[in-house]
């Protein structure tokens, strides 16, 4: 009589299907998870991407003056934080991509008399984490050195400059001509893996009585480059200020 039992052979082959089911279920489990990080990514671009449309439109719709393209706005004169890529200072309006406004003064802020100047503009990722301090850096990702980090530049305007009771904020641009006016704002990072311009592509087109924001966000991750933009998601926004045929208080 035969005993009872499995020969080797029989468990070889049963270790071998085990075996073919468990890499079978591992490359399925690893699919599912690299689509999810993938998808929570792209979420997350998205939704990073919409809070800095919403921080600039509310930007605008406050703003009583909108540099119009043409205009040459310096905030510094040295430093990495204010720098264009080929290295000076000077950004254009309508060439290069900057978006610059004059907001009137804020009456429960701690400096109620200022006038505010605001700018928004891009530096490479790259750029910045290479010359940030340690504090200011973001977290390293070499795959994604050559996309943009979207800046916030920020200064108190000098108090003692007013538009005058019966003039608009059109006046006051025009009376910041010394180039310490600008100079000695705060700029931080407003959102990270911003898109280069490229082709038809503008990140802010400006006229005399609007301003039209076209974010586009982008990560590569996994091999895979990630891409948000375009109309329909909130990135894509044209605002009218409701400040700029309002006279100065």
């Amino acid at each position: 009589m035969r005993n009872k039992g499995f020969t080797l052979l029989e468990l070889l082959v049963a270790m071998a299907l085990v075996g073919l089911i468990f890499a079978a279920f591992l490359q399925v489990f690893t699919g599912t998870l690299s689509q999810s990080t993938l998808t929570s990514a792209r979420a997350e671009l998205l939704k990073e991407g919409q809070i800095a449309v919403q921080v600039m439109a509310s930007r605008l719709q406050e703003a009583c003056y909108l540099y119009p393209s043409g205009s040459v706005v310096r905030m510094a004169n040295s430093g990495y934080s204010t720098q264009k890529p080929d290295g000076s200072y000077d950004w254009t309006v309508g060439t290069d991509p900057i978006l610059a406004m004059i907001l009137p003064p804020n009456p429960e802020s701690a400096n109620p008399d200022s006038y505010r100047f605001y700018a928004y503009y891009p530096l490479g990722r790259g750029f910045y984490n290479r010359n940030a301090g340690a504090s200011l850096q973001l977290e390293p990702d070499a795959a994604n050195d050559g996309v943009w980090v979207l800046m916030e530049y920020r200064r108190n305007l000098d108090p003692t400059l007013t538009p005058g009771r019966l003039a608009t904020c059109a006046t006051l641009a025009q009376r910041l001509t010394n180039p310490d006016d600008l100079q000695g704002g705060t700029a931080r990072v407003l959102v990270d893996y911003t898109q280069p311009e490229g082709g038809i592509y503008r990140l802010f087109t400006v006229n005399p009585a609007a301003a039209t924001l076209n974010l586009r966000m982008q990560r590569a991750l996994q091999g895979q480059n990630l891409s948000v933009g375009g109309g329909g998601n909130g990135l894509t926004v044209r605002v009218f200020p409701r400040n700029l045929t309002v006279l100065a208080p």
